[in-house]
């Protein structure tokens, strides 16, 4: 007798579905042009700030500077992001700040005061920085890239930029290193590289000095 239950209420939900989608207003709603947008918009809002997605943050003001990310080897030569992974620099940046802006919510809904994603410690920085080459990786396999240039160590460098002095300073701040495994072929890199990221001090002898 249940399954007969639940075989009726499939059929009804069904048929309440088909008649709902077959309804005159809803087929000329979904078939205006405009539709797919607002689907769009509506869908960006509800998973909110997570690549490849955004919720379209508004700003009242202009920022005073502005920051970007690259990647070195362990001889601080910078390194080729779309020839390792396929995606440009400004795509990092937003992955990057895909894991690092939820971990700034969780630590504003722990505190009861806003914490803003550049307020996060070097500890939160590192594991945001560890996560995105955790995504990247997978990306690096059949990439011909690899099998010529393989690095020993992934850098992930973020450079600041702001006005000082009616001068333009760049400041430069080591997230995380990933030691990579010598020659390492494609099937296996992403787990020959998944050992845990280290924080470079900014006065790390690995690193340059700021200019």
């Amino acid at each position: 007798m249940t399954g007969q239950r639940q075989d009726k209420t499939s059929h009804r939900l069904r048929e309440r579905w088909t008649k709902f989608w077959q309804h005159p207003r809803v087929r000329s709603t979904v078939r205006h042009p405009l539709f797919p947008l607002i689907a769009l918009v509506a869908f960006c809002l509800i998973v909110e700030e997570s690549y490849p997605f955004s919720d379209f943050p508004m700003y009242s003001s202009l920022s005073p500077g502005s920051h970007y990310f690259y990647l070195t080897d362990e001889n601080d030569q910078a390194l080729p992001i779309k020839a390792l992974f396929g995606i440009s620099a400004s795509e990092m940046k937003k992955m990057y700040h895909s894991k690092l802006t939820p971990m700034a919510v969780k630590r504003s809904e722990k505190t009861g005061e806003r914490v803003k994603a550049s307020e996060l410690n070097d500890a939160d920085q590192t594991l945001a920085g560890d996560k995105l080459l955790d995504d990247l990786m997978p990306r690096a396999d059949d990439r011909d890239w690899w099998d010529e240039n393989a690095p020993k160590e992934l850098r992930l460098i973020r450079v600041d930029i702001y006005r000082n002095d009616k001068a333009l300073r760049e400041e430069k701040q080591p997230i995380t290193v990933r030691p990579m495994t010598p020659k390492a072929s494609t099937a296996s890199r992403s787990e020959q590289a998944s050992g845990r990221a280290y924080l470079l001090t900014p006065n790390s002898e690995l690193l340059p000095p700021a200019a």
